[in-house]
């Protein structure tokens, strides 16, 4: 009799445990929080083969930086309660910059699986630049690659609006990058199985500005980049329906019909006519010389 007590007990018990691993597991399968900046220092280091984790900021120069700020008073995300720390993006940039999330464990560079999700979310504090920022997601290395090959696909918000908005983004509104790959990149499509980060990277040529974001997941939302922002005020109250229905938009740039007939305007040039060996015109020209490879883990130097 105390025999098969024993075993209703272990049984029951048992059967607590799946239920508990059920309800996480599906849980997860809603929502994954990728970063929510509760942390004082944004982690970065390097994994054993000397490739990049964590937060790394990148540039043209040293014109994006980034800092963990609390989000008080006006920074206050719509419904906050209590404390909340947000990610702070001051840039700059001239020809470009933004910054990476190289998925990690804390010592290598891990890629996770997120083919139970549809959309990638976050919070974005416009800064009103009236330009593109541009988000990316990192697919699928390159077999046995120990450096940055990962697929680039990419999606563009306009920031044309000062306060928060939610953006959720499905992954099928994301496209391939054909202006520029890493070497070994593969070629085989969003597949979503081995994700290995994102990025945001920010408008060129406007100046000094500051965003804010905040709470990125990966989730099983329908998504919200159909139509344009609605923009949540900071200084106004907000249901929680409210403040998860905010509207963002996609943005074609749209270009002038080619001309074949018309007229250029040369503005600038420079023919290189002085003879071989002779320096470089340092009013226009600078060389820049590392080894660090710009960004892209180029084993060279210059």
């Amino acid at each position: 009799m105390v025999a098969r007590k024993y075993i209703a007990i272990t049984l029951l018990l048992s059967l607590i445990v799946l239920l508990s691993i059920s309800i996480v597991q599906a849980q997860d399968d809603e929502l994954r929080m990728l970063a929510d900046f509760e942390v004082e220092e944004l982690f970065r280091g390097n994994d054993s083969n000397g490739a990049e984790i964590g937060f790394i900021p990148w540039g043209d120069t040293a014109n994006t930086t980034l800092e963990v700020v609390s989000a008080d008073d006006n920074l206050a995300l719509p419904q906050q309660d209590g404390d909340n720390n947000i990610l702070k993006v001051t840039y700059d940039i001239n020809s470009f910059g933004g910054f990476t999330h190289a998925l990690t464990d804390g010592e290598e560079w891990v890629s996770q699986d997120w083919t139970a999700y549809s959309t990638l979310n976050f919070w974005l504090y416009g800064a009103d630049s009236e330009a593109l920022i541009q988000v990316e997601l990192f697919d699928n290395r390159a077999p046995d690659s120990i450096s940055d090959s990962a697929e680039r696909f990419y999606y563009r918000i306009l920031d044309d609006f000062n306060g928060w908005a939610y953006f959720s983004i499905p992954f099928d509104a994301f496209q391939r990058r054909t202006d520029w790959q890493p070497g070994g990149a593969p070629a085989d499509g969003l597949g979503l199985t081995e994700v290995h980060g994102y990025a945001f990277s920010f408008p060129a040529g406007v100046g000094e500005y500051v965003n804010y974001i905040d709470d990125v997941t990966v989730s099983n939302l329908s998504g919200n980049v159909d139509v344009m922002p609605n923009v949540v005020s900071t200084d106004e109250t907000v249901s929680e329906e409210d403040s998860v229905s905010v509207d963002s938009t996609a943005v074609a740039i749209e270009l002038p019909e080619y001309n074949p007939d018309g007229e250029w305007e040369l503005v600038w040039s420079d023919e290189f006519e002085a003879d071989a060996g002779e320096p470089i015109n340092t009013d226009y020209w600078t060389c820049e010389v590392g080894g660090w490879g710009w960004g892209n883990d180029q084993l060279e130097h210059n």
